[in-house]
């Protein structure tokens, strides 16, 4: 837990001399508890969303489709597993709207953690599954 703390300081250090998240101040960073994980909202305005995503170890997001929004994911380190592939540290993937995925993480002893960044509304979501019974 410490090694993972102590990553999540080194990627905010990283992020603010990048200038990301700026436009949100740190008190109103928005930390959200998933049931598989958590999403640290860094930057959101009308044209874009900035997030943090941390994978707990085997776990999965809901299966879910965006009619508008476009994502593109930065893997920062672990393993994604997406589209039946593993992505590694350094990885970028794109996400056009219009397709089914599903971010899960390797059963390691870290998870993964994530860059993504969103041009549409959150609330653009269709689940199509979810490990968690949620709508």
């Amino acid at each position: 837990m410490r090694r993972l703390q102590r990553r999540n300081r080194a990627i905010k250090r990283r992020c603010e001399k990048a200038g990301i998240g700026n436009s949100l101040s740190k008190s109103k960073l928005a930390v959200v508890q998933k049931p598989w994980g958590t999403e640290t909202i860094l930057t959101k305005n009308k044209w874009y969303t900035i997030k943090l995503i941390d994978i707990y170890p085997g776990r999965r997001t809901s299966l879910q489709i965006h009619k508008h929004k476009t994502e593109s994911i930065y893997v920062v380190y672990g393993g994604l597993i997406l589209f039946g592939l593993i992505h590694s540290g350094g990885s970028l993937i794109h996400i056009p709207p219009g397709t089914v995925h599903r971010f899960s993480a390797e059963e390691d002893a870290l998870g993964c953690k994530l860059l993504e960044i969103s041009h549409g509304k959150d609330s653009d979501i269709r689940r199509l599954e979810d490990d968690f019974g949620r709508k």
